[in-house]
């Protein structure tokens, strides 16, 4: 559930959410077989005058920049610095069955990379990103029980457990917001 916020303007909700099932693959674990049913979860709070853009940007494009749409490809938009964009740009990693867990890292960390290049070299006056952005907060789970975490911006992820008995919940996993006072991220800002 999701609202627009209350900053006294004309806004639409800059919120976004995507749920993305890529085909369900069959694994052979010895002499048995059986559905590996894997999700991409993700949540994009846009920021600006055109924040609603970012956003939805981002949640049509990171399935794709994974590949959990089959057949999809991410659309490239033309940069207004060929030269800059070039230099900063780092092909995603698709994401396979046989997808290590250093691949997965990789996969998500590059696509953010990327679409924050595309975002910041975009020609496209709707996307203006000196007066828009977005967070991102997302889970993937690939392989088996794993998840993997990851979060851009000040959005926060929280990973929760329900009792069976008791249906008490219990937070298991909170994500760091990246606030610009934090003195690690700071120094990171400070050096790009």
């Amino acid at each position: 559930i999701t609202r627009k916020g209350f900053y006294g303007s004309n806004l639409p909700n800059q919120d976004r959410a995507i749920l993305a099932f890529p085909p369900a693959s069959i694994v052979k674990d010895g002499s048995n077989e059986h559905h590996r049913h894997d999700f991409l979860l993700g949540i994009f709070d846009g920021h600006g005058e055109l924040g609603h853009q970012s956003s939805s940007f981002i949640a049509r494009d990171l399935p794709r920049r994974l590949g959990l749409i089959p057949g999809a490809t991410a659309k490239k938009s033309k940069p207004r610095n060929e030269n800059r964009f070039k230099k900063k740009y780092i092909p995603s990693t698709i994401l396979t069955a046989s997808s290590t867990q250093d691949d997965i890292f990789r996969a998500l960390e590059q696509s953010f990379i990327e679409m924050n290049h595309e975002l910041n070299s975009s020609e496209d006056d709707n996307m203006r990103p000196n007066m828009s952005g977005s967070t991102a907060s997302v889970i993937l789970k690939w392989g088996g029980s794993n998840l993997y975490v990851a979060n851009v911006g000040d959005s926060r992820t929280f990973i929760c457990t329900a009792s069976r008995n008791t249906g008490e919940i219990e937070i298991i996993y909170e994500s760091r917001p990246d606030k610009p006072n934090l003195p690690d991220e700071a120094a990171r800002i400070e050096a790009s």
